[in-house]
Formats: C-alpha cells, sequence, structure tokens
C-alpha cells in the first residue's frame, strides 16, 4: 500500500507525472526557450545551483550524461551542504531541454530537486566537455 500511495502523489489524475519547478526554474527554462524561439543558437552560459534530494542519487552522473548527449560543456560538483552546482554551456535550447530531462528523471524516482539559483555567466573559451568534478 506504501508504495501505491507514493505512486499517486508523483502522477496527476490522467497518470502523468506531477512536476513541480520552482518559480526560479520556470522562469530561467522559458527564457532560455525564448532565446531559441527567437532563432538565437548561440551559446550561453548558466551558473545553477540544485538543493532537494541531489545527493547519493546519481545526480552528477545523470547530468553529465544528459549534457554530453546535448553537446553541452560545463561541469556538476556536489558541496557540502547537500546541494549540486554546475555550470552548463551551450545553446539555450539545449540548457532548457538539460533542465526538462533532470526533472523528468528524477519527477521518476520521487526525487524532489530544485532550481534555487541562476546566473547568466560569461563563456568560458577554453572548454571542450562536460565532467563531474570532485
Amino acid at each position: 500500500m506504501k508504495f501505491l500511495s507514493k505512486f499517486r502523489r508523483l502522477t496527476g489524475p490522467d497518470g502523468s507525472k506531477k512536476i513541480t519547478r520552482s518559480a526560479l526554474e520556470c522562469e530561467v527554462t522559458q527564457k532560455l526557450r525564448e532565446r531559441g524561439a527567437a532563432g538565437d543558437f548561440s551559446p550561453v552560459r548558466w551558473g545553477l545551483h540544485y538543493t532537494g534530494t541531489v545527493q547519493g542519487v546519481g545526480f552528477r552522473w545523470t547530468t553529465q550524461n544528459i549534457a554530453r548527449e546535448r553537446h553541452l560543456t560545463g561541469w556538476v560538483i556536489n558541496r557540502e551542504d547537500g546541494s549540486v552546482d554546475m555550470e552548463l554551456q551551450g545553446p539555450s535550447v539545449q540548457i532548457s531541454a538539460l533542465m526538462d530531462n533532470l526533472q523528468d528523471c528524477y519527477a521518476g524516482w520521487g526525487a524532489n530537486i530544485c532550481l534555487s539559483a541562476a546566473r547568466e555567466l560569461k563563456l568560458e573559451d577554453t572548454e571542450d566537455s562536460f565532467e563531474v568534478r570532485f
């Protein structure tokens, strides 16, 4: 019974996954999507800070896999307070897609991830891959 009630909390009335995003995440993904919709595919760099269930669940490795699939560069690292920081660089539509993929992936596991800080950064010209940092 416990398993079924957990499943019900994760799905809407139609059986679809419920994804709870912070207001900040909604704002950032909309800004990134609008840039892509306007035809701007030049690279951008964003620093993102996630809190919630982001350590001990493969969050860094999942982020790395998705980032590499989407040809993004940057890094991700665990922080001592249980949060995760990352910097992502590439087309804005690919960064917003990565954020969607993370939410979709962890909503399915029942993990709560929350984007709690974000800022646009200066591009790193020498970076050519995405890595997990320790």
